[in-house]
């Protein structure tokens, strides 16, 4: 029959998958990382494991930290870099909550969607291509407000020098011909 023992970790091989405990005053060697489908992790030396083993004496290991578990309401999920504090948390009322503790990184093959009744992004913005917004297209850089295109700006109307461009008057219809003072 098999046995259940709690430990200690003491060291982590092959990147996670192999793990060694120490309970008892004895060192076991080998024991198989069981990890949920879909979720890898390689838990921090000095993790609490629990060892499992099976009736022939094959050990395994579920390896966990209960001194920095995130408080939580009933439902609720979180996964993370506890010891960090890195985490998300999937929250009872549906909310996603993310919390990093360093730069973020996301790299998509594909394109991707976002779909929001709105959207608010607090701090700076950098984008390294082509802004399109319905039908507008910026396709050069925005610095402190102005506008520098390589191309033709397009726009119906807008402010210079603090006039409406619509407020001028051609006096004459050529290219380059004057036009009228600012209303």
């Amino acid at each position: 029959m098999g046995k259940i023992f709690l430990s200690a970790l003491t060291l982590i091989k092959e990147g996670g998958k192999s793990l060694q405990a120490k309970f008892n005053g004895r060192s076991k060697d080998n024991i198989k990382n069981l990890q949920s489908y879909g979720f890898v992790s390689h838990p921090p030396v000095k993790s609490n494991v629990v060892i499992i083993n099976d009736d022939y004496g094959n050990p395994y290991g579920i390896a966990y930290l209960n001194s920095v578990i995130p408080e939580l309401k009933e439902n609720e999920v979180a996964v993370g870099n506890l010891v960090i504090g890195s985490i998300i948390k999937f929250l009872e009322d549906g909310t996603i909550s993310i919390e990093c503790k360093k730069d973020t990184n996301i790299n998509i093959n594909g394109d991707y969607n976002l779909t929001s009744p709105n959207i608010k992004l607090n701090g700076n913005v950098t984008i390294s291509g082509t802004l399109e917004a319905g039908a507008t297209t910026i396709n050069g850089t925005m610095d402190s407000g102005a506008i520098t295109s390589t191309g033709t700006i397009k726009a119906t109307d807008g402010i210079f020098n603090n006039k409406p461009y619509s407020a001028h008057t051609h006096t004459t219809i050529a290219i380059g011909s004057p036009t009228s003072p600012p209303i």
